[in-house]
């Protein structure tokens, strides 16, 4: 999608920080939104699409990525995996990954995550619905 972008073939295009900076710097496009509840700090000057007026709770979701384990994982194992992974995202090696990705946060806790996933649900399921779709 990007390479159709920069050669003018599409219009529009959206995507991850890391995936279209390569168009952003060549000058093939300009950012005119980030999908986030507050402004990206590689992009601080590119308003959200709620401070522009989309006041769908979908346009503040977050993206994410997760570690999942089997369902009767023993919770001790559970917290020492969450307890490592938010150590690694301390360190600079992934710090700097995450920077040039464009992800502003590390690695949150288990019991963070489960929040997130909790409230987050509900908003991913009803937009689903709207589109007419039945989620499983």
């Amino acid at each position: 999608m990007w390479q159709d972008f920069a050669a003018g073939v599409l219009q529009a295009a959206m995507g991850s920080y890391a995936n279209a900076i390569n168009a952003l710097e060549f000058g093939a496009g300009k950012a005119i939104a980030v999908q986030t509840a507050v402004r990206n700090r590689k992009l601080p000057d590119v308003p959200t699409f709620i401070e522009q007026g989309l006041d769908s709770k979908v346009f503040a979701l977050a993206g994410y990525i997760f570690l999942a384990g089997p369902v009767d994982m023993p919770r001790e194992i559970v917290e020492r995996l969450s307890d490592l992974m938010v150590e690694a995202g301390k360190t600079d090696r992934i710090q700097h990954l995450l920077d040039k990705y464009g992800i502003d946060e590390s690695a949150q806790g288990h019991i963070a995550f489960k929040k997130l996933y909790d409230d987050e649900t509900p908003i991913w399921v009803d937009a689903v619905r709207a589109l007419g779709l039945a989620p499983e």
